[in-house]
């Protein structure tokens, strides 16, 4: 069972900035990634090839219950952004992911960055076309 852990703004700020500077590139935040995703719950996790991926960094499935896993099947496409943690994800780059996701599939966007109100606004403003968003949340899981 995970603990509820107090710390101040700039423990905070400290550890996000260890984290940021523990992946030497992006590929290594979205090879750890791959793991991050398996732990919290989800199946068939790849990492895209470097280049002509489609605009997705991975690809992962979470199947449903019994007899109906692969009927009752989500897919997930993630977008996985190695930034400064005093950088913002703009909306611009919410609407670019959001177009490329399939019809009927999800998306994850995560970052070591923070997303603008705007980013946080758009992914939400389709429930036909949700795109989660992670960043506080994959550092708190994380660490």
């Amino acid at each position: 069972m995970r603990k509820n852990i107090d710390i101040t703004e700039q423990e905070y700020k400290t550890t996000i900035q260890k984290f940021y500077e523990y992946f030497e590139n992006g590929y290594l935040f979205e090879n750890f990634l791959k793991s991050f995703l398996d732990k919290i719950g989800l199946d068939e996790i790849s990492v895209t090839q470097r280049s002509r991926d489609g605009g997705f960094d991975l690809k992962a499935s979470r199947f449903g219950v019994g007899g109906f896993s692969e009927a009752d099947a989500v897919n997930y496409y993630v977008q996985a952004k190695k930034c400064s943690p005093e950088q913002r994800i703009s909306v611009k780059a919410i609407r670019e992911l959001k177009g490329l996701i399939p019809f009927g599939h999800k998306g994850i966007f995560i970052t070591t960055a923070k997303f603008s109100a705007d980013a946080e606004k758009e992914s939400n403003n389709d429930p036909s076309n949700q795109l989660y968003l992670l960043m506080e949340n994959l550092l708190l899981a994380a660490v």
